[in-house]
């Protein structure tokens, strides 16, 4: 207190885990895909096209889209429908996969890693942004003791998932897709 410190203990809580939710959970990260169907580059020219098709003449569209679905067709089997469905429906199947973290195709190691935190870690730095800001307002030192030491637990959680995004893109290219 003299010198202005405030001294924090940390208790370490543990939670125990089902069987049942283990087995759930090694089901569903079983079945995520990998990877996204397309690159990065691809996915790029698929966004350019589904934004601006309705401003090309009818007859580039329709080349355009012929191109594209022949490239992409082998690719996701699954999506059917029209040609301009099937783009659609690939477009919105690979931004929710983008969104969820998913990896280019194109990506290896830490580069996927890159995509995994960033997906992962959104909601909960949003969260810790403003729960930064209220503890800013009224001062750490008018926190109860059990809120201080939840408090400096984000803060090492979010430091954590900085440095480890620090390192998964060191020398990678920002994420192109972000909307």
């Amino acid at each position: 207190m003299i010198a202005g410190t405030i001294v924090v203990r940390e208790r370490v809580a543990r939670v125990p885990v089902t069987a049942g939710a283990s087995r759930a959970a090694a089901t569903t990260s079983a079945a995520a895909a990998i990877h996204t169907l397309l690159t990065d580059d691809e996915f790029a020219v698929l966004s350019r096209f589904i934004d601006r098709r309705t401003q090309l003449d009818g007859a580039r569209r329709s080349q355009l889209t012929t191109q594209l679905v022949q490239r992409f067709r082998s690719r996701a089997p699954q999506i059917e429908g029209s040609e301009s469905a099937f783009l659609v429906a690939l477009f919105e199947h690979e931004r929710a996969a983008r969104t969820r973290g998913v990896a280019a195709r194109s990506d290896t190691g830490a580069a996927r890693e890159q995509h995994s935190l960033v997906a992962a870690g959104t909601e909960r730095w949003a969260k810790f942004a403003s729960r930064l800001a209220e503890v800013q307002e009224i001062g750490i030192a008018n926190l109860p003791e059990s809120e201080v030491s939840k408090f400096v637990a984000q803060y090492r959680e979010m430091a954590t998932d900085l440095a480890r995004l620090q390192t998964a893109s060191r020398g990678a290219r920002s994420m192109p897709y972000s909307r």
